[in-house]
């Protein structure tokens, strides 16, 4: 049986994929943490604003995208990560690629509400 919060971790792993495909830029805004540091499998990193102003701004438009998260554990009281893989295909201002990743998020509980305030992915590829 799951936990309350592997149940909330997964719940908001789902609502982050989708709000990635459809590029709903308000949706990403309360779900990412003002302190986010965003890692990207390139060696690249984003924070909150940057990361939105790449989605607001069609930089980051992604066509497809699978996320399975294999595991959640619970860090401490209001603090979670989930371990996972990713396979998207994500167009970029120059072209399309198609990445197949790790990934560790990092989620923390502030007032009540959960948000993504870490993210690594490692190419898988």
């Amino acid at each position: 049986m799951k936990t309350e919060t592997e149940t909330a971790i997964l719940e908001l792993e789902a609502a982050r994929r989708k709000a990635m495909l459809a590029s709903d830029f308000e949706a990403l805004r309360g779900l990412l943490d003002k302190d986010l540091h965003y890692g990207h499998s390139t060696g690249g990193t984003d924070s909150r604003e940057s990361y939105l102003a790449k989605i607001a701004g069609g930089a980051n438009v992604y066509e497809k995208l699978d996320i399975a998260v294999e595991r959640v554990v619970e860090l401490a009281d209001g603090a979670a990560m989930a371990i996972g893989t990713m396979k998207a295909r994500v167009r970029l201002t120059d072209r399309t690629v198609d990445v197949h990743n790790s990934f560790i998020t990092v989620w923390r509980r502030t007032h009540g509400r959960w948000q993504m305030v870490g993210h690594q992915t490692v190419s898988k590829l």
